[in-house]
């Protein structure tokens, strides 16, 4: 796990760029992480950009802007979505 601010990343939520610079702190590769978020620009699209699998809190029966990833050859997966009480379920089933 990282807890990022504004004062120690090079870029923002809204660039690819800030989800590598995780991955290369982390010293992880996209598949092995798992980005979870509430807002589907920032959060959800930008991570899923690079590859990194995401799940997405959302409203019941909301439907996600975008089916799939593409970007190059790397594809995000998004793995689910729902409350943070559906996160907790889909972790515990892991």
């Amino acid at each position: 796990a990282l807890v990022t601010s504004y004062e120690i990343m090079h870029a923002t939520k809204a660039h690819p760029a800030y989800y590598r610079e995780i991955l290369a702190r982390l010293g992880r590769e996209p598949r092995e992480c798992l980005m979870v978020g509430d807002d589907w620009e920032h959060d959800i699209a930008q991570a899923a950009s690079i590859g990194i699998p995401v799940y997405w809190i959302a409203d019941p029966g909301e439907t996600p802007p975008s089916p799939s990833f593409h970007r190059g050859d790397e594809m995000g997966t998004l793995v689910g979505q729902g409350t943070l009480a559906d996160l907790w379920g889909w972790v515990k089933r892991r």
